[in-house]
């Protein structure tokens, strides 16, 4: 029998969700404007 192990991407493992990020960004540009808002 042969097992197969999973492979993995080395470094940590990935926590951040672009489109959260986004969707966050948008509705501040609404709230307070271009100059307020820095990604």
């Amino acid at each position: 029998m042969v097992t197969k192990k999973q492979s993995r991407v080395p470094g940590r493992p990935r926590r951040f969700a672009p489109e959260q990020a986004v969707s966050a960004a948008k509705v501040l540009f609404h709230q307070k404007g271009f100059d307020a808002v820095s990604v």
